[in-house]
Protein backbone atom coordinates (compact mmCIF):
# COMPACT_ATOMS: atom_id res chain seq x y z
CA UNK A 1 0.00 0.00 0.00
CA UNK A 2 1.25 3.68 -0.74
CA UNK A 3 2.47 5.56 2.45
CA UNK A 4 3.41 8.72 3.16
CA UNK A 5 6.61 9.42 4.99
CA UNK A 6 10.33 8.92 5.51
CA UNK A 7 11.60 5.95 3.31
CA UNK A 8 12.49 3.03 5.99
CA UNK A 9 13.70 0.07 3.71
CA UNK A 10 14.18 -3.27 5.77
CA UNK A 11 17.05 -5.44 4.09
CA UNK A 12 16.62 -8.31 1.92
CA UNK A 13 17.61 -11.61 3.60
CA UNK A 14 17.93 -15.17 2.53
CA UNK A 15 15.15 -16.84 3.63
CA UNK A 16 15.56 -20.21 2.12
CA UNK A 17 17.46 -22.10 -0.67
CA UNK A 18 14.71 -21.22 -2.60
CA UNK A 19 13.24 -17.91 -1.47
CA UNK A 20 14.30 -14.43 -0.25
CA UNK A 21 12.36 -12.39 2.26
CA UNK A 22 11.67 -8.35 3.66
CA UNK A 23 10.43 -7.54 6.92
CA UNK A 24 7.43 -5.38 7.47
CA UNK A 25 9.28 -4.08 9.79
CA UNK A 26 12.60 -2.51 10.43
CA UNK A 27 14.05 -0.99 13.29
CA UNK A 28 11.11 -0.77 15.11
CA UNK A 29 9.35 1.43 12.34
CA UNK A 30 7.20 -0.02 8.94
CA UNK A 31 8.94 -0.81 6.05
CA UNK A 32 9.11 2.01 3.30
CA UNK A 33 10.33 1.77 0.43
CA UNK A 34 10.71 4.52 -2.36
CA UNK A 35 9.64 3.21 -6.08
CA UNK A 36 8.87 5.90 -8.88
CA UNK A 37 9.23 8.74 -6.04
CA UNK A 38 6.28 7.33 -4.20
CA UNK A 39 6.87 5.52 -0.62
CA UNK A 40 4.82 2.10 -0.08
CA UNK A 41 4.80 -0.06 3.03
CA UNK A 42 3.70 -3.75 2.94
CA UNK A 43 1.32 -5.09 5.22
CA UNK A 44 3.43 -7.88 5.95
CA UNK A 45 6.45 -9.94 5.53
CA UNK A 46 7.61 -10.66 1.49
CA UNK A 47 8.85 -13.22 -0.18
CA UNK A 48 9.98 -14.13 -3.65
CA UNK A 49 10.19 -17.62 -4.15
CA UNK A 50 12.61 -18.57 -7.38
CA UNK A 51 10.18 -20.92 -9.17
CA UNK A 52 7.42 -18.05 -9.35
CA UNK A 53 7.59 -15.99 -12.85
CA UNK A 54 7.01 -12.59 -12.46
CA UNK A 55 6.00 -10.45 -8.95
CA UNK A 56 7.49 -11.69 -6.38
CA UNK A 57 9.64 -13.87 -8.55
CA UNK A 58 12.37 -13.99 -11.26
CA UNK A 59 11.43 -11.18 -14.20
CA UNK A 60 11.47 -14.04 -17.62
CA UNK A 61 13.11 -16.63 -16.85
CA UNK A 62 14.03 -19.80 -14.88
CA UNK A 63 16.33 -19.48 -11.90
CA UNK A 64 19.93 -20.90 -13.11
CA UNK A 65 23.08 -21.60 -11.05
CA UNK A 66 26.19 -19.69 -11.16
CA UNK A 67 24.26 -16.36 -12.38
CA UNK A 68 24.00 -13.27 -10.54
CA UNK A 69 20.60 -11.22 -10.12
CA UNK A 70 19.98 -8.09 -9.26
CA UNK A 71 16.87 -7.76 -6.87
CA UNK A 72 14.48 -4.47 -7.35
CA UNK A 73 11.47 -3.55 -5.31
CA UNK A 74 8.23 -3.16 -7.46
CA UNK A 75 4.94 -2.36 -7.32
CA UNK A 76 2.04 -4.00 -8.69
CA UNK A 77 -1.53 -2.43 -8.48
CA UNK A 78 -0.77 -0.88 -5.59
CA UNK A 79 1.43 -3.19 -3.86
CA UNK A 80 4.92 -3.62 -2.83
CA UNK A 81 6.10 -6.71 -3.77
CA UNK A 82 9.95 -7.76 -5.14
CA UNK A 83 11.24 -9.15 -8.46
CA UNK A 84 14.82 -10.68 -9.22
CA UNK A 85 16.46 -10.21 -12.49
CA UNK A 86 19.14 -11.27 -14.47
CA UNK A 87 19.59 -7.59 -16.57
CA UNK A 88 19.87 -3.92 -15.20
CA UNK A 89 16.28 -3.81 -14.59
CA UNK A 90 13.20 -5.77 -14.23
CA UNK A 91 11.11 -6.87 -17.59
CA UNK A 92 7.71 -6.09 -17.01
CA UNK A 93 7.97 -3.43 -14.62
CA UNK A 94 8.38 0.30 -15.23
CA UNK A 95 8.63 1.91 -11.70
CA UNK A 96 11.14 0.10 -9.39
CA UNK A 97 14.27 0.59 -6.78
CA UNK A 98 17.35 -1.24 -6.66
CA UNK A 99 17.70 -3.10 -3.70
CA UNK A 100 21.02 -5.86 -4.21
CA UNK A 101 22.41 -8.86 -5.82
CA UNK A 102 21.74 -12.22 -5.12
CA UNK A 103 23.77 -15.30 -6.01
CA UNK A 104 22.84 -18.16 -7.40
CA UNK A 105 24.56 -21.92 -6.54
CA UNK A 106 25.57 -24.81 -7.91
CA UNK A 107 22.27 -26.59 -8.25
CA UNK A 108 20.59 -23.53 -8.46
CA UNK A 109 20.24 -22.50 -5.48
CA UNK A 110 20.15 -19.55 -3.82
CA UNK A 111 23.93 -19.18 -2.49
CA UNK A 112 23.21 -15.43 -0.40
CA UNK A 113 22.44 -12.15 -0.72
CA UNK A 114 23.87 -8.39 -0.70
CA UNK A 115 22.04 -5.23 0.14
CA UNK A 116 22.98 -1.90 -0.98
CA UNK A 117 25.78 -0.71 0.84
CA UNK A 118 27.31 -4.03 1.35
CA UNK A 119 30.50 -5.07 -0.04
CA UNK A 120 30.31 -7.54 -3.65
CA UNK A 121 30.86 -11.36 -2.29
CA UNK A 122 31.86 -14.45 -4.24
CA UNK A 123 32.35 -17.42 -2.99
CA UNK A 124 34.09 -20.18 -4.93
CA UNK A 125 35.23 -23.70 -4.66
CA UNK A 126 36.08 -26.69 -7.08
CA UNK A 127 33.84 -29.99 -6.76
CA UNK A 128 36.32 -32.73 -7.76
CA UNK A 129 38.01 -34.82 -4.97
CA UNK A 130 39.87 -36.78 -6.88
CA UNK A 131 43.38 -37.43 -7.17
CA UNK A 132 44.16 -34.98 -10.26
CA UNK A 133 44.34 -31.66 -10.99
CA UNK A 134 41.11 -30.16 -12.12
CA UNK A 135 40.55 -27.16 -14.41
CA UNK A 136 36.82 -27.66 -14.98
CA UNK A 137 34.83 -28.44 -12.24
CA UNK A 138 34.28 -24.96 -10.55
CA UNK A 139 31.83 -24.60 -8.29
CA UNK A 140 30.04 -21.76 -6.67
CA UNK A 141 28.11 -21.00 -3.27
CA UNK A 142 27.85 -20.81 0.60
CA UNK A 143 28.73 -23.96 1.28
CA UNK A 144 32.05 -24.78 -0.95
CA UNK A 145 32.66 -28.01 -1.72
CA UNK A 146 34.58 -30.75 -0.06
CA UNK A 147 38.24 -31.06 0.36
CA UNK A 148 40.39 -33.99 -1.82
CA UNK A 149 40.38 -37.46 -1.05
CA UNK A 150 43.85 -39.18 -0.40
CA UNK A 151 46.47 -37.88 -3.23
CA UNK A 152 49.34 -39.72 -4.74
CA UNK A 153 51.06 -36.39 -5.38
CA UNK A 154 50.67 -32.63 -5.38
CA UNK A 155 47.92 -31.20 -7.37
CA UNK A 156 45.89 -27.94 -8.30
CA UNK A 157 42.14 -27.34 -8.60
CA UNK A 158 41.13 -24.61 -10.03
CA UNK A 159 38.46 -22.02 -8.94
CA UNK A 160 36.61 -19.91 -11.33
CA UNK A 161 34.59 -16.04 -10.11
CA UNK A 162 31.50 -14.72 -12.15
CA UNK A 163 33.34 -11.23 -11.87
CA UNK A 164 36.92 -11.11 -12.87
CA UNK A 165 39.21 -10.07 -9.72
CA UNK A 166 40.12 -7.07 -9.10
CA UNK A 167 43.83 -5.30 -7.67
CA UNK A 168 41.63 -3.99 -5.05
CA UNK A 169 39.46 -7.32 -3.97
CA UNK A 170 40.61 -9.78 -1.52
CA UNK A 171 40.80 -13.24 -1.62
CA UNK A 172 40.57 -15.57 1.55
CA UNK A 173 40.58 -19.36 1.80
CA UNK A 174 38.51 -20.48 4.42
CA UNK A 175 37.67 -23.97 5.52
CA UNK A 176 35.22 -25.87 7.62
CA UNK A 177 34.70 -29.31 9.78
CA UNK A 178 31.50 -30.10 9.05
CA UNK A 179 28.67 -29.22 6.95
CA UNK A 180 26.79 -26.85 10.27
CA UNK A 181 30.37 -25.46 11.17
CA UNK A 182 32.04 -22.15 11.22
CA UNK A 183 34.46 -21.11 8.43
CA UNK A 184 38.01 -20.33 9.40
CA UNK A 185 40.97 -18.84 8.11
CA UNK A 186 44.10 -21.28 8.42
CA UNK A 187 46.78 -18.51 9.21
CA UNK A 188 49.46 -21.13 11.41
CA UNK A 189 51.38 -24.15 10.99
CA UNK A 190 49.47 -26.05 14.07
CA UNK A 191 47.53 -28.48 11.63
CA UNK A 192 44.94 -28.48 14.33
CA UNK A 193 41.61 -27.84 12.13
CA UNK A 194 41.18 -31.39 11.22
CA UNK A 195 44.53 -32.30 10.22
CA UNK A 196 45.18 -29.51 8.25
CA UNK A 197 48.00 -27.19 7.48
CA UNK A 198 48.62 -24.11 5.42
CA UNK A 199 51.47 -25.16 3.19
CA UNK A 200 54.59 -26.39 4.72
CA UNK A 201 57.75 -27.56 2.56
CA UNK A 202 60.15 -30.07 3.64
CA UNK A 203 63.13 -30.85 1.69
CA UNK A 204 61.21 -31.95 -1.62
CA UNK A 205 57.85 -32.75 0.05
CA UNK A 206 54.52 -30.64 0.04
CA UNK A 207 52.07 -30.67 3.08
CA UNK A 208 48.58 -28.48 3.22
CA UNK A 209 47.43 -26.17 1.15
CA UNK A 210 47.95 -22.92 -0.78
CA UNK A 211 46.17 -19.99 -2.91
CA UNK A 212 48.00 -18.98 -6.42
CA UNK A 213 47.31 -17.27 -9.55
CA UNK A 214 46.83 -18.71 -12.91
CA UNK A 215 47.21 -17.69 -16.34
CA UNK A 216 44.89 -16.66 -18.58
CA UNK A 217 41.13 -15.81 -17.07
CA UNK A 218 41.31 -12.77 -14.75
CA UNK A 219 38.65 -14.92 -13.17
CA UNK A 220 40.22 -17.64 -12.43
CA UNK A 221 42.78 -18.84 -9.42
CA UNK A 222 43.76 -22.02 -7.73
CA UNK A 223 44.46 -24.24 -5.02
CA UNK A 224 47.37 -26.04 -4.43
CA UNK A 225 46.84 -29.08 -2.14
CA UNK A 226 50.21 -30.84 -1.02
CA UNK A 227 50.58 -34.49 -1.63
CA UNK A 228 49.77 -34.79 2.42
CA UNK A 229 47.32 -32.62 4.64
CA UNK A 230 49.82 -32.12 6.95
CA UNK A 231 53.46 -33.50 8.04
CA UNK A 232 53.94 -35.74 11.02
CA UNK A 233 56.76 -36.51 13.42
CA UNK A 234 59.42 -37.11 11.03
CA UNK A 235 60.78 -34.45 8.84
CA UNK A 236 60.21 -34.42 4.83
CA UNK A 237 58.27 -38.01 5.26
CA UNK A 238 54.96 -39.17 4.70
CA UNK A 239 52.67 -36.99 6.52
CA UNK A 240 48.60 -37.43 6.98
CA UNK A 241 46.69 -38.40 3.96
CA UNK A 242 43.93 -36.11 2.77
CA UNK A 243 40.31 -37.05 3.43
CA UNK A 244 37.15 -36.02 1.94
CA UNK A 245 36.08 -36.24 6.04
CA UNK A 246 38.20 -33.57 7.07
CA UNK A 247 35.15 -30.80 5.77
CA UNK A 248 34.78 -28.39 3.26
CA UNK A 249 36.69 -25.53 1.65
CA UNK A 250 35.89 -21.95 -0.33
CA UNK A 251 37.51 -18.96 -1.52
CA UNK A 252 35.76 -16.12 -0.51
CA UNK A 253 36.39 -12.95 -2.68
CA UNK A 254 35.55 -9.64 -0.89
CA UNK A 255 35.54 -6.72 -3.21
CA UNK A 256 35.36 -2.51 -1.65
CA UNK A 257 33.08 -1.90 -5.14
CA UNK A 258 29.60 -0.33 -4.58
CA UNK A 259 26.86 -2.71 -5.34
CA UNK A 260 24.82 -1.39 -8.63
CA UNK A 261 22.83 -2.82 -10.68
Amino acid sequence: MQFFGQENTAPVTKASTTSITMAATYLGQPTVVLVGGQAYTPASAITLNTGTTGFNGIDTSTFTAATIYNIFAVVSSGTLGLVISAGTSPTGFTSYKFLGKLIAATGATISHVMNVGEPFVEYSSNSSTADTNDTSAFAYGFEGSTVVGPLTANRLKRSRFLVAIAATDRLVHEFKSTVGGIWVVLTGEDGNFSGISPLKIENSVRYGFSLQTTTGASTDVETFFGRYSYPLTTFGATGQAWSIGQGFWRITKISGAVLAP
